[in-house]
């Protein structure tokens, strides 16, 4: 389903895991447009900072929130839905859509007399019986349209009813990306986003995830613009005296109303047949070049779950397009994926990102969410759950293990995030509102908990299961009661104890973890102590079906399955051999938070483990337990010598906040030749800003300034100002003019004037402010500019930009102009605001300029 742009994730203690990729995509005209070869494990688009806070879950958290409500349940459905058809136009300037459209119902109960259908911004022209052309009456209310037919009908009879509407959707469902080419920044684009039940604010339908339909859509745009709808491109017509042109777009098997999609904008596409399924590949023109990077890895996904679901992909065709202003990562849509225009980067981007992990997600749901969809919204779970474990599933397969284990513990830290706040059963129907649902409990402890179960049942119950699901439920609606029978059914095991604590309880088990060795007259004993200490009142006592490692003194390692049923656990085998340390779950499989009291011995040879999981843990337990300087040789290793970039960049954060010149020393001898981790890189830049006066620092930083890496770059630009260097703006103040993915270079040369607060900084600024657009550079240097222009004299040049602001589209960049010409403005300028107080309907800005014209 929609993979939104959340928060970012956040770190924890003792078994928590944090998320610390960070997204910064690159877009350099100059770069070669041959196809580039990412440094595996890949990192994925997550967060627009550079460096994310982290967050530290508590021991145990107390002050999380039960959340509780009025159950919710969708509207009985009365008609099935057989095909829609609907031809579609454009009204740009008052950005409504203009359209017709034909329904094919049959009843589903008997003495059937109204038609309640979805609609909720909508001017009805007409609502005719198709065959007659006779017009009916209506009931129109804020949601939905009641239509009451010529007769009534009867179980399995047919109706076909034909309506002329006009839209005005509100930025719900259907949106317009600058329709008046009005911002130099960004296309002209329309796109939508339905799910849950937002494509009724722009097309009069049944928006219900139970429904299924199948659907015809003719798209009449501007001809230099290009369109994508579900199913195939049939045909195409010109109307060269209006300069129009009409696509016809056909899905002929069925699918629930919520995917129905539409996008149009100017895009360069590149078209391949591949084992029978058409694939379309969409961009922005300046980005063409960059496909191979950008859909990197798609048709080896494609066969992929092909293979594993032993389910043909069924839809024949599958497009994906990258739009501006999308408010989520990307949508589903039935064969056509729509994803934020962030995915789109250049060779120099390549360097560090792909989308492999939003590409899995999407592509996964053309199967779980659209194949099979769920019945209603408390079970949208159903949907996430799967898309999102099949993103590490696909990682650990067909990528690098380390790269999927990681992945899972970044989800991992995801909901424990959210569990610190509040806490819900996964599955779920006393929300508010269905966005409601669209949380971390939704994906990420969905996910957690689907791998659980994949690890308990075992990888050939697991796909077998998942093979017979689809065939029994392909193009229906399901709960995750029909996932439980498929499979109890292929593993014989019952299995509604795990689907009980997990998907229709809240939370998950904090474990108090120690043991002992007792002496004995014949052997020693080891003990084991599992205590289930989180609140019991709130949460269930779980069943945990897991091992625990034994690790003895000469290396050697056992393996032992530990159950966990009561609150206190205690288990006890015979030992004969020294043991160093006991290690549960050290794939961390189990969605628990863990708490160890652990020696510098563990903690050595945990960070030296097979398993990426332990290593991490131990790594936060480092960090969370704050062991500092006598710690450093250890992590130092684990820097220079660990196999796993993300475990790297991680131990590097650590010795970071240990701001020693033994530190600094071993950061400068991290370079390009020996770590090619971008991470890895940032925190040692960020460590060295700190000692400015030693040896080779100052040239280390200068060469970051121009490292290939988009990250490394920022990075260098901010750090190089704060370490204080005197040639910092001669240096940095170029940067204003470099393009790159989301202005990452632009945003750190205004944090650095930021810290510089030079005269020359000023007039740096003023050159961010007046690039066009509402990209975060833009923002800091206008509202630099406004509260700075008491301190420097604003010369024509600055008022004349403030005074032209005043006609942005962004009403945030025309509010630091009207503060900036407020505090030092002539005549002119206040004329200016006058002529602004008397057409704007903006009520910060009528606030504001009130203020103003009355001191």
């Amino acid at each position: 389903m929609k993979f939104f742009l959340l928060e970012n994730m956040k770190s924890g203690l003792f078994g928590v895991c944090t998320a610390i990729m960070i997204v910064a995509l690159g877009f350099q005209l100059g770069c070669s447009p041959t196809s580039t070869t990412t440094t595996e494990p890949e990192h994925e688009i997550f967060f627009e900072e550079i460096h994310p806070e982290v967050h530290r879950v508590p021991s145990v958290a107390t002050d999380w929130v039960l959340l509780e409500g009025e159950p919710r349940f969708l509207r009985p459905r009365t008609w099935n839905l057989h095909h829609q058809a609907a031809r579609l136009s454009f009204d740009f300037e008052q950005q409504a859509v203009i359209g017709s459209t034909e329904l094919l119902f049959t009843s589903i109960r008997n003495n059937n007399q109204i038609l309640i259908l979805d609609s909720k911004t909508t001017d009805f022209h007409s609502i005719t019986l198709t065959s007659s052309g006779e017009e009916l009456a209506i009931r129109q209310d804020s949601a939905t349209v009641s239509i009451l037919l010529d007769r009534s009908y009867s179980r399995d009879d047919t109706l076909s009813v034909t309506i002329d509407f006009t839209s005005f959707p509100p930025r719900r469902g259907l949106y317009f990306v600058d329709p008046l080419g009005k911002d130099p920044s960004k296309p002209t684009q329309i796109w939508t986003l339905g799910q849950p039940e937002d494509n009724s604010f722009w097309l009069p339908t049944i928006d219900h995830p139970a429904e299924r339909t199948t659907q015809e859509f003719w798209l009449t745009v501007p001809d230099s613009m290009t369109t994508l709808s579900n199913g195939f491109l049939i045909s195409s017509s010109s109307d060269p005296a209006n300069n129009l042109r009409t696509d016809y777009w056909r899905l002929d098997l069925p699918h629930t109303p919520y995917l129905f999609a539409l996008a149009v904008g100017v895009f360069d596409v590149t078209d391949r047949w591949v084992n029978d399924i058409y694939y379309a590949y969409y961009t922005e023109p300046k980005y063409a070049a960059y496909k191979d990077d950008i859909y990197a890895h798609t048709e080896d996904i494609m066969d992929y779950f092909n293979d594993r679901f032993d389910y043909p992909y069924p839809w024949g065709s599958y497009a994906q397009v990258p739009v501006h202003e999308f408010i989520a990562r990307g949508m589903e849509n039935t064969s056509a994926t729509i994803l934020y225009n962030l995915v789109q980067f250049d060779c120099r981007g390549a360097r560090d990102l792909n989308n492999t992990a939003l590409i899995v997600h999407e592509l996964v749901h053309q199967w779980f969410g659209n194949l099979v969809t769920c019945k209603d919204w408390a079970n949208l779970p159903f949907n996430e759950g799967f898309a999102n474990y099949f993103e590490t599933l696909y990682k650990i397969d067909r990528i690098d293990e380390n790269a999927g284990r990681w992945h899972s513990l970044n989800h991992k830290a995801d909901y424990f995030t959210e569990a610190t706040r509040y806490r819900r059963p996964i599955i779920f129907n006393q929300y508010s509102e269905p966005e409601d649902m669209y949380d971390r409990h939704t994906y990420a402890k969905a996910g957690q908990v689907l791998g659980m179960l994949h690890h308990y049942v075992g990888d050939e119950v697991w796909w077998s299961a998942l093979q017979l699901f689809l065939r029994e439920h392909e193009y229906s609606a399901v709960d995750m009661h029909d996932v439980r029978r498929a499979f109890e059914q292929e593993s014989g095991l019952s299995l509604s104890w795990f689907f009980d604590q997990w998907f229709f309880e809240p939370g998950h088990p904090d474990l108090s973890i120690s043991w002992a060795v007792h002496e004995g007259s014949d052997s020693d004993t080891l003990e084991i102590s599992i205590n289930q200490i989180h609140d019991i009142t709130r949460q269930p006592v779980y069943r945990l079906e897991s091992i625990a490692e034994v690790r003895f003194s000469d290396g050697n390692t056992m393996s032992i399955p530990v159950r966990i049923s009561e609150i206190e656990n205690v288990i006890r085998m015979p030992v004969s051999e020294n043991i160093a340390d006991v290690i549960f779950d050290p794939q961390s499989v189990q969605l628990a938070v863990l708490h160890e009291d652990l020696s510098d011995e563990q903690l050595i040879g945990r960070l030296q483990h097979h398993e990426i999981a332990t290593r991490y843990n131990a790594l936060h337990y480092v960090k969370g337990n704050r062991i500092g300087t006598d710690f450093t040789e250890n992590l130092r290793l684990v820097v220079r010598d660990d196999d796993s970039p993300e475990i790297r960049g991680l131990a590097m954060e650590i010795l970071r906040q240990e701001r020693t010149q033994e530190n600094a020393q071993f950061a400068l001898s991290i370079n390009s030749e020996n770590e090619a981790y971008f991470r890895v890189h940032t925190e040692v830049i960020q460590l060295l800003e700190h000692f400015p006066q030693l040896e080779g620092v100052q040239n280390h930083l200068q060469k970051a300034l121009h490292d290939s890496s988009y990250f490394i770059a920022a990075q260098a630009i901010v750090s190089y100002m704060r370490a204080g260097f005197e040639d910092a703006e001669e240096l940095i103040i170029p940067f204003a003019e470099s393009y790159s993915w989301n202005h990452l270079l632009r945003n750190a040369v205004a944090d650095a004037m930021l810290i510089s607060g030079t005269p020359e900084s000023f007039r740096t600024m003023l050159k961010l402010a007046a690039m066009p657009g509402n990209a975060s550079f833009r923002s800091k240097a206008l509202s630099y500019v406004a509260s700075s222009a008491p301190r420097y004299q604003m010369t024509d040049e600055s008022l004349s930009l403030m005074i032209e602001v005043l006609n942005d589209p962004y009403p945030e960049n025309r509010l630091h102009a009207i503060r900036a010409i407020r505090s030092y403005g002539n005549e002119e300028a206040i004329n200016a605001l006058r002529e602004l107080r008397e057409r704007t309907d903006n009520e910060d800005e009528i606030r504001i300029l009130n203020n103003v014209f009355s001191d």
